[in-house]
């Protein structure tokens, strides 16, 4: 979708070759983040939601 925002997907696993394939899967269509734990998933969210608050 050229010219077109993504959305963002957060995936969150503690095993790094499923956030690989995840990733790989879901790049197509989305802007992937990903992280190997709960806590490091808030951190994610807590910083994309100030940046959203904040352009």
């Amino acid at each position: 979708m050229p010219g077109s925002i993504q959305s963002t997907i957060l995936i969150v696993d503690d095993a790094p070759e499923n956030l690989t394939v995840l990733g790989e899967l879901l790049q197509p269509h989305y802007r992937v983040r990903a992280a190997t734990s709960g806590e490091k998933a808030l951190r994610i969210a807590a910083g994309a939601q100030r940046h959203r608050d904040n352009p």
